[in-house]
């Protein structure tokens, strides 16, 4: 005998979890994760690390993440990269090489490319439009 799957009962529906069901981070957890990514912003930062720091499953901080922060995890460490490495080229006349290791790229041609989509410009034109705007110089 066959099962009709075409009309699920509501116990079957109780255990499919949308994104409307998921509350975002407690604000200790929002937080602990930000501490976290800006500590760890020089190396791999991974989702299960994240979930740990909050005390979640990988895959329910996923979709708490995203209600909280109103993006991806992968996304929002991107975005986080890209401003420090733009406090890095306003701080120092550091080569962009250094700038892409120590923001946690793999190298900087990644970088650029990251860089890019994030800011609509190359690491080299944003520095150059930022410091010729700057006063004083």
């Amino acid at each position: 005998m066959q099962r009709d799957y075409t009309h699920e009962s509501p116990t079957d529906t109780k255990h499919a979890t949308t994104a409307s069901d998921v509350r975002g981070l407690a604000p200790w957890q929002a937080r602990e994760v930000r501490e976290f990514i800006d500590a760890s912003l020089d190396s791999t930062i991974r989702l299960r690390d994240c979930a740990s720091k909050a005390r979640l499953s990988a895959g329910y901080f996923s979709h708490a993440f995203k209600a909280t922060f109103g993006t991806t995890m992968g996304r929002y460490v991107r975005r986080r990269r890209i401003e420090h490495a733009q406090q890095l080229m306003l701080l120092s006349k550091a080569p962009q090489s250094q700038i892409a290791l120590a923001c946690g790229f793999a190298d900087q041609a990644h970088y650029c490319r990251v860089f890019r989509n994030v800011v609509g410009l190359t690491p080299n034109a944003w520095r150059r439009r930022v410091t010729n705007l700057a006063p004083g110089e």
